[in-house]
């Protein structure tokens, strides 16, 4: 600026010997008090720093920024180097009107710490950090004179939290209905799935199709002869050729067979509304009998098209094969993981960051092509520890074996492959010829939980013959711990389903391979091992922890089979591990009453909890909470009033023995009834008669009896109610009261058919006093058209 002139800060030097006030700025007198004010108000540091390189300012000239860099303590000269104010800043000193005097922006310099200053103690020489911007502005602009602006408005919109907090209360909550229909969907999705199956199965024993894949010659005689070993060579060279010929056929096959289109992958739940926004995603188009065979001769389509094909192919030559799927259906979890990114988001990313499209393989390669975005560049080449690069953590990756093709965005792991049955080791060998392209190693196979497009929770077998069977242990590695939770074996009842869905695919009679491979699958299940993570135990088949009990679970007896670590640091702690199989029901003594069992005599309950009290009665209402109601026994065990209930192992108990039935006088409560909860609480010399006019047949007779209670309605809020379920008599009085209950029934039937005679008799009457007003009226008016009559109903409206 033309007319400026230069002033010269003074600053303070760095004493290292001193008591720590050699890092304080020392206030020039020539810079205004209001200068100086605003210097410590914009929070300038004034730390011992270390010269460095200096970054480009866009151009601008360096001189014309305050420069606060405190003297540095390398050397032996402690002088000040760096003045406080600018030009700039000097030029607003001079009498001039404040009209004419531009406001210089106040961008604060960067700061680094001096790692050689002698009296830094702190310890962090060896550290860089990375400059972070927080998003505070740093332009500060000020002026001698300042003139009062024009008053504005200031508009502030607050967020209402009434409205707020009724808008998360209205967010749908998932129900049990909802769950039941989720598990429904996937049950249906998995029979749907399995038909599939068990069709392409079918089609891969078509003469056809392996007439035109034997047509080809991909095979030479060197791995047929492989593939079908001499019966009197050696187990071990036998093996030895077997596995070298299916190595050679996957190396042929992955060169002749070409991927056009994707497969199947992975289905997920969507919203109506969501949908509506997103483009679905073009998977394997259907296939018929004549496209199949098509395909055997073109070697071209999906990669399970080819899997199945290569299926036939081996079949063809002599091998025993069977098709393996790992099923996709829907998920009954509402807790699953997300759907993968679409081609067009990932298109979106490559351009934000800058990558570069990365060139497709060759005709007949399948080698996957990465299509994760290129990480940014650094802007600094100083970075802050524990800062990374954005990768992509997706396992799927887009595959384009045609050059000139659209990358094919798959799983990188197979949905389709085949085993392949060796003779010689009596075993079965995956073969996967078109992904992995391995042979005989189950391991590589499975794809990790985070893969979007691929989950394996069901793996199923199809032979030759069409007989299924469930070979997900032999792929999964953690099958107690993570794959189970995810099949419909871990609801109520959904093993048995699972169980009766396999049986429809059976042969009907077992090979001594099945029981082979059975024996195989069993000992894998055992050998699984102690899970690493804390929710893997959680409802695990061999081991538990004491954390994961319910309330009415108890470990008895507390047998260690190892530990797991928890937390890290000063919070790390130990957990003992249990097995399951000592995870003990205990339940209370009036709960063991109700199942027709009592407490055995001297026994000591293994746990304690709280009593819940009769206030707490409403959501989450349960049986379990009201073991002290409705019957005579509860009134005054006290069990509520202790404060804490004592719960029993059914070890701790023995059937329960009703008083007898003598002299043909029923046993009754206090309560006037007697409690016939199981089939054994029915007292010696007495029967059960659970029908609804026992009661009044045995007034009839005049007899002793005692109305049966069997249970209990709980309707919340309300306490429960007992369910009277018919009568106990003595034996010898059985006959004569069925007699009186064939007659009740009798005369109820001929009341209620008497009761329909008196009101057929008046419908009939009704009907006859109609026609005759319908007659009366013609013979008066004469016949009158119900058109016309609906016309003057309308006009004399």
């Amino acid at each position: 600026m033309s007319g400026s002139r230069s002033g010269t800060g003074q600053g303070s030097t760095c004493n290292g010997g001193g008591s720590g006030l050699g890092r304080r700025r020392a206030e020039d007198p020539q810079i205004p008090d209001v200068y100086q004010e605003m210097l410590r108000d914009s929070g300038v540091p004034a730390i011992a720093t270390r010269q460095r390189k200096r970054r480009k300012l866009g151009g601008l000239d360096e001189e014309s920024f305050i420069d606060t860099a405190w003297p540095s303590a390398a050397g032996s000269s402690n002088q000040a180097k760096t003045s406080l104010i600018t030009p700039a800043v000097n030029q607003l000193q001079m009498n001039q009107s404040p009209e004419k005097v531009e406001r210089p922006t106040f961008i604060p310099p960067e700061t680094v710490n001096d790692c050689d200053s002698e009296d830094d103690d702190d310890g962090d020489e060896d550290i860089d950090w990375e400059d972070v911007d927080l998003g505070v502005s740093t332009e500060v602009n000020f002026s001698l004179d300042r003139k009062p602006s024009e008053p504005e408005t200031l508009e502030l919109v607050l967020n209402d939290l009434k409205e707020q907090k009724k808008a998360f209360s209205e967010r749908r909550k998932i129900t049990a209905v909802d769950r039941k229909i989720r598990l429904e969907a996937h049950k249906l999705h998995l029979l749907c799935l399995i038909a599939h199956v068990y069709r392409r199965n079918k089609w891969c024993n078509n003469q056809a199709v392996q007439e035109n894949l034997r047509g080809k010659s991909l095979f030479d005689a060197e791995i047929i002869a492989n593939l079908d070993p001499k019966p009197h060579l050696h187990q071990l060279e036998r093996n030895t050729r077997f596995l070298k010929g299916l190595g050679e056929a996957v190396k042929i096959w992955r060169k002749k067979f070409q991927i056009t289109c994707p497969g199947l992958s992975q289905p997920y739940w969507y919203r109506l509304e969501t949908l509506k926004r997103i483009m679905p995603k073009e998977g394997d188009p259907p296939v018929t009998k004549a496209d199949f065979i098509e395909a055997s001769k073109t070697l071209k389509g999906s990669r399970d098209l080819g899997a199945q094909i290569f299926c036939s192919l081996l079949r063809s030559v002599g091998v025993t094969t069977r098709l393996i799927c790992s099923l996709q259906p829907l998920p009954f979890s509402f807790a699953s993981k997300g759907p993968p990114p679409s081609l067009s988001s990932m298109a979106t990313r490559d351009e934000e960051y800058g990558s570069t499209p990365t060139p497709t393989p060759s005709s007949g390669s399948h080698t996957p092509v990465s299509t994760s975005p290129a990480p940014p560049k650094s802007l600094s080449r100083i970075r802050r520890p524990g800062f990374r690069s954005r990768v992509s953590s997706s396992s799927w990756v887009p595959m384009s074996p045609l050059s000139g093709q659209a990358p094919i965005a798959e799983s990188s792991y197979p949905i389709y492959w085949v085993e392949a049955w060796n003779v010689a080791t009596q075993k079965w060998i995956s073969v996967d010829s078109l992904v992995t392209g391995t042979v005989g190693m189950y391991s590589k196979i499975e794809p990790p939980q985070s893969d979007p497009e691929n989950s394996m929770t069901y793996v199923v077998a199809f032979e030759t013959d069409g007989h299924l069977k469930d070979v997900t242990r032999r792929y999964a590695k953690q099958y107690n711990a993570k794959t189970r939770k995810f099949r419909v074996g871990s609801t109520k009842g959904g093993e048995q389903w699972w169980n009766k869905v396999i049986s429809i695919y059976h042969r009907g009679w077992e090979l001594d391979r099945d029981q082979v491979e059975d024996s195989e699958l069993a000992s894998r299940e055992l050998v699984e091992g102690i899970p690493t993570n804390i929710q893997d135990f959680r409802d695990h088949p061999l081991f538990a922890l004491k954390r994961h009990l319910r309330r009415n679970q108890v470990i008895h007896p507390e047998r260690n089979v190892g530990t797991v670590s928890t937390g890290a640091g000063k919070k790390q702690t130990t957990e003992t591990v249990y097995r399951r199989q000592d995870v003990k029901i205990v339940r209370s003594p009036m709960q063991w009453y109700r199942l027709g069992r009592e407490i055995k005599a001297g026994e000591q309950p293994l746990k304690h909890v709280d009593a819940r009290k009769k206030r707490n009665r409403g959501r989450g209402y349960r049986d379990w909470d009201h073991d002290d109601c409705g019957s005579g026994e509860a009134e005054g065990d006290g069990e509520e009033d202790a404060g804490e209930t004592g719960m029993y192992a059914e070890f701790q108990t023995e059937l329960y023995i009703p008083p007898p039935v003598v002299g043909g006088m029923v046993p009754k409560n206090s309560f006037g009834n007697i409690d016939v909860y199981v089939e054994s609480m029915v007292p010696k010399g007495g029967v059960h008669i659970p029908l609804k006019e026992a009661a009044k047949a045995a007034k009839i007779l005049g007899i002793d009896y005692a109305d049966a209670v069997t249970s209990f309605e709980h309707r919340p809020p309300a306490p429960p109610t007992p369910t009277l379920a018919g009568v106990v008599i003595a034996t010898e009085y059985k006959d004569a009261l069925l007699v009186v209950i064939d007659a009740i029934v009798a005369e109820q039937e001929e009341q209620q058919a008497e009761k329909k005679r008196i009101e057929a008799l008046k419908l009939w009457r009704k009907f006859l006093v109609w026609m005759r007003v319908v007659r009366r009226l013609e013979e008066e008016y004469g016949e009158v058209k119900e058109s016309e009559g609906g016309q003057g109903d309308n006009n004399g409206e």
